[in-house]
C-alpha cells in the first residue's frame, strides 16, 4: 500500500499537468472564451469585435482540430465582465478574447495573472493596459501612439488653441494625459480638458466652455453616439473648431454629421492594408454577411482568434509556452504584419485620416 501511495505521489504532478492541457484540448477540441460589450453604450464596438471571431470560428472549425466558442456579454460594464471572466475561469477556460472598453480589462486583468489565463485584447486602447500584467496582451494599439500622432500631425498642419473632452475613465484619462504630455513636448498646451461620465448625453454646457475659452481644436476621446451628440451641441451654438479623434469614431456615425463638420475632422487609426492577401478574403466573407466593410475591431478579433488557435495547436494548450510564443512571434494576419512587445502591446503603423466624400482618406502618418 505504501508503494502504491509513494507511485501516486511521483505520478500527481504529471496528471495535474495533463489534466490541465486536456482541458484546454479534449476531443479535438480548444475551449477559448470571448468577453464582449455586446448591449449598453459600447455595443456597436464589442459587436464588431464578435463579428470578426465568429469568421475565424467558422472558418477553423472545417478544421480537424475545433474552437468550442464560449461566449459572454459584458454588457459595457466594468462589473459584468468581472463576473463574465470569473464564470469562464470556474469552466477550465484559459484563453479569453476581449471586445470591451479599458476600464472593464483593468478590473479583468488581476483575475486573468491570478489564474494564469492569457487575456488577449481586441478593443481597449488605454495607455494604462501596458502595465496589466504578464498574461495580458493586446493586437490594438496603444492610444498613446494615437495620441501622439494626432499632436505631430497637429503641430504640422499648424493647428492651435488645444482642448480635449474625454471620457472620466480608464479610456478617457490616460489618452488625454498622453495628448496633453505630447503637447508640452513640443512647447504647446491645452487650453482647456473636460472629463465627463460615460453615460452622459446632454453635453452643451461642454460646448459653451469650450467656445467661450477659444478652443480652436479639440481632441476627443468619447463613445461614438456620444461625440455625435457633443458636436451637434457644438453645431447648435455656431462653433466649428477643428476636431481630432481616436479610432473609436472612425464610424459610419461620424459619416452622418454636416458636411461642415465632416471636411474638418481627422482620426488617428491604425493602418489597414486593404491590399494585404489576408484581409481580402476575410473582408468578402464579412461584406457578404454584415454589409460593410471590415474594420480595425473586426479585424482584430478575426486575428485573435486565429493567433491563439495556431499558438495553441503548436504548444498542445501550454499557456506558459503560448505566453512566451506570443512575446516572439511575428505574425501577418488580416490586419498585417504584428509583434508585441515586452509589455504585450501590439506595435502597428498609425495613420491619419480625413472624411472626404462621405469616407475616410489617408492624410498623413
Amino acid at each position: 500500500m505504501k508503494k502504491i501511495i509513494r507511485i501516486l505521489k511521483f505520478l500527481l504532478p504529471a496528471i495535474i499537468l495533463l489534466t490541465a492541457c486536456n482541458n484546454v484540448k479534449k476531443n479535438n477540441v480548444i475551449k477559448i472564451g470571448l468577453i464582449a460589450d455586446l448591449t449598453g453604450p459600447m455595443a456597436l464596438y464589442g459587436n464588431w469585435v464578435k463579428n470578426g471571431v465568429d469568421i475565424a470560428k467558422d472558418s477553423i472549425n472545417n478544421k480537424t482540430l475545433k474552437v468550442d466558442l464560449i461566449t459572454e456579454d459584458s454588457k459595457s460594464e466594468p462589473k459584468a465582465a468581472v463576473n463574465a471572466i470569473n464564470k469562464l475561469i470556474s469552466t477550465k477556460v484559459k484563453y479569453i478574447i476581449t471586445g470591451n472598453g479599458s476600464s472593464a480589462i483593468m478590473s479583468m486583468s488581476p483575475i486573468a495573472n491570478k489564474n494564469q489565463n492569457i487575456l488577449f485584447v481586441a478593443l481597449a486602447s488605454s495607455p494604462t493596459i501596458s502595465g496589466a500584467g504578464e498574461y495580458i496582451f493586446r493586437n490594438r494599439v496603444s492610444g498613446l501612439y494615437e495620441a501622439k500622432s494626432l499632436v505631430d500631425f497637429s503641430l504640422k498642419k499648424d493647428f492651435k488653441n488645444f482642448g480635449t473632452i474625454a471620457l472620466n475613465n480608464e479610456s478617457g484619462k490616460p489618452y488625454m494625459n498622453a495628448f496633453e504630455n505630447q503637447l508640452e513636448k513640443n512647447n504647446s498646451k491645452l487650453l482647456l480638458d473636460e472629463l465627463v461620465d460615460p453615460k452622459q448625453t446632454d453635453l452643451s454646457s461642454q460646448a459653451l466652455k469650450f467656445k467661450n475659452s477659444n478652443v480652436v481644436t479639440i481632441f476627443i476621446v468619447l463613445q461614438a453616439d456620444q461625440a455625435v451628440n457633443f458636436i451637434n451641441q457644438c453645431i447648435e451654438i455656431n462653433y466649428y473648431p477643428t476636431w481630432l479623434g481616436v479610432s473609436s469614431l472612425k464610424s459610419d456615425k461620424i459619416l452622418q454629421l454636416p458636411e461642415k463638420v465632416k471636411n474638418n475632422f481627422y482620426i488617428a487609426s491604425e493602418d489597414i492594408n486593404i491590399l494585404n492577401p489576408k484581409y481580402q478574403p476575410f473582408n468578402n466573407i464579412y461584406k457578404r454577411k454584415f454589409e460593410e466593410n471590415a474594420g480595425i475591431y473586426s479585424v482584430n478579433g478575426y486575428d485573435a482568434l486565429n493567433l491563439l488557435y495556431k499558438l495553441i495547436k503548436e504548444n498542445n494548450g501550454d499557456v506558459e509556452k503560448v505566453k512566451n510564443a506570443l512575446h516572439k512571434i511575428n505574425y501577418t494576419g488580416a490586419g498585417g504584419q504584428m509583434t508585441f512587445d515586452k509589455n504585450g502591446d501590439a506595435r502597428r503603423n498609425i495613420q491619419i485620416f480625413r472624411i472626404e466624400d462621405n469616407s475616410f482618406v489617408e492624410v498623413g502618418k
